[in-house]
């Protein structure tokens, strides 16, 4: 072989291992360019996973805590309705054992006793009625050593007074 073909393999040779060079460089790029493509890929699928998870535990904690404040709420209701039928109850209970407490020959009594209270806490009208008491007295006192005449007077007093 003459120097001409040598020098022409020799080149064809380092040409050939150049391209092939550029090749291997080729690739390396276009797999690291797939790998950071792959790699970019995956961090955002990841934040999406991990964004619905966030999302599907906030949603969560909210059906949670609006059941509780329902569940809440209801068991409000029920103790308002059951402190309100323990006071219905217990007000009906009372009116009945007031008018059982009560015999009906002692009413009139109470009556009396309430009217007596009231004269106390009003000292005002117990005086009065204490006035008119006096006056009663002395009508029928002054009646009944009255003539025949005044009989109708009479009368008419005692129907006032008793």
């Amino acid at each position: 072989m003459n120097k001409f073909s040598r020098d022409r393999v020799r080149e064809n040779a380092l040409q050939q291992e150049e391209r092939e060079i550029e090749r291997r460089e080729s690739e390396r790029r276009e797999n690291e360019r797939r790998e950071n493509e792959l790699e970019r890929e995956s961090r955002k699928r990841d934040e999406r996973e991990t964004e619905r998870k966030e999302n599907e535990l906030e949603r969560e904690g909210r059906e949670r805590d609006k059941k509780e404040k329902e569940r809440r709420e209801k068991e409000r209701k029920e103790r308002d309705r059951m402190e309100r039928e323990k006071e219905k109850r217990e007000r009906k209970e009372e009116s009945e054992s007031d008018q059982d407490d009560i015999p009906p020959q002692f009413e009139e009594m109470t009556n009396q006793l309430q009217i007596c209270n009231w004269l106390i806490a009003n000292p005002e009208i117990l005086n009065l009625a204490n006035q008119m008491l006096t006056a009663k007295s002395q009508d029928i006192g002054v009646s009944k050593t009255a003539s025949y005449d005044n009989t109708n007077n009479i009368i008419s007093y005692e129907k006032i007074y008793n």
